[in-house]
């Protein structure tokens, strides 16, 4: 008997293609330097590290008159009962030894800290 004819294969199915990548959807963020230019980000970020580190520098030292600082170390004396004999007044080594004790204490109390610094019978 002959062969019968061949079955005809079917076409085999086409690859479908994949469906386009969805696009993501961008949410609103703060990053409003990524749309700035390079250099005018670094000039921005330049007046940040001024604002935030060299202005809190400036306002830590507190100037007093010598006539305050005599005044607050003539109220200690009296109010420690220290007197120091041949060494009072603006010149003494002990209203020197105050006088920067006392601007230690203004430097570190001009900064925002857990705790205060103040006078006492060592100052």
């Amino acid at each position: 008997q002959p062969l019968p004819p061949p079955l005809p294969t079917p076409n085999p199915p086409s690859p479908k293609k994949p469906p386009p990548p969805k696009k993501k959807k961008k949410k609103p963020t703060m990053n409003f330097l990524c749309n700035l230019s390079s250099s005018s980000t670094l000039l921005m970020m330049t007046i940040i590290f001024s604002l935030l580190f060299i202005l809190p520098l400036s306002s830590a030292s507190i100037e007093r008159t010598d006539e305050e600082v005599l005044g607050l170390y003539q109220k200690w004396q009296a109010q420690h009962g220290k007197a120091h004999n041949g060494l009072q007044g603006i010149r003494g080594e002990r209203f020197e030894i105050f006088k920067n004790n006392l601007k230690f204490i203004d430097e570190h109390n001009s900064v925002n800290r857990p705790y205060k610094l103040g006078l006492n019978k060592f100052a």
